[in-house]
């Protein structure tokens, strides 16, 4: 296994982590959960992709770039949403997580297709404002410094991606690409441990 597909090996654990986790009645996060499955879904890929079984990672190079940009435009405006209003049905329930992909995710791929490439890296920098008032507004007390830890790796991720090469050695040590997957993994876990959860009708947090 390569450097590249470990660290892609990294970030697909962490999203099937969540992704089962914030499913489960006691969290109703279902918001947060398809935000980590389509960037799962990539990193799956990218886990093929960059790994030294041929054929298999020449046929996943299409793949993992289509789902990639799906889960650049689908992925973080519903991960934005979903942690700044946890209560909505958009964010509990699967139902309306999935509506909201399909819709926002769905103009965005159409916008992709089109030529605008960039768009898969203006989608993530715009919702990167309102997914860091979200997390520092939820964080308390120690979370505090969780919650700009997990600003700070998500800011860092598209940094990498937009300033880096794929191949481009940081310290000589780490590549654009595994930079960018192990920032992600830790702003993904790191949300998705500091993240407001949904409350009841009472008020009280499920």
């Amino acid at each position: 296994m390569t450097h590249d597909a470990f660290s892609d090996l990294v970030l697909f654990s962490v999203c099937l982590y969540f992704f089962c986790i914030n499913l489960t009645p006691s969290q109703q996060r279902a918001g947060l959960s398809i935000a980590c499955l389509w960037i799962g879904l990539a990193a799956g890929l990218g886990v093929i992709k960059f790994s030294n079984f041929s054929p298999m990672n020449q046929w996943a190079q299409g793949p993992h770039r289509i789902i990639a940009a799906i889960a650049a435009v689908s992925s973080f405006p519903i991960l934005a949403f979903s942690l700044t209003y946890p209560n909505s049905p958009i964010a509990r329930r699967m139902d309306g997580a999935w509506w909201f992909t399909f819709i926002v995710g769905g103009l965005g791929i159409a916008i992709w297709l089109s030529g605008a490439k960039i768009w898969a890296q203006i989608v993530p920098a715009i919702c990167s404002v309102p997914i860091t008032i979200a997390i520092l507004g939820s964080s308390k007390g120690k979370q505090v410094w969780l919650g700009i830890l997990a600003s700070a790796s998500l800011f860092a991720s598209f940094g990498v991606a937009l300033f880096t090469g794929p191949t481009t050695k940081i310290l000589n040590v780490f590549s654009g690409t595994q930079l960018l997957h192990y920032f992600l993994a830790v702003a993904i876990f790191l949300i998705c441990l500091t993240s407001r959860r949904p409350t009841t009708e009472a008020g009280k947090t499920n």
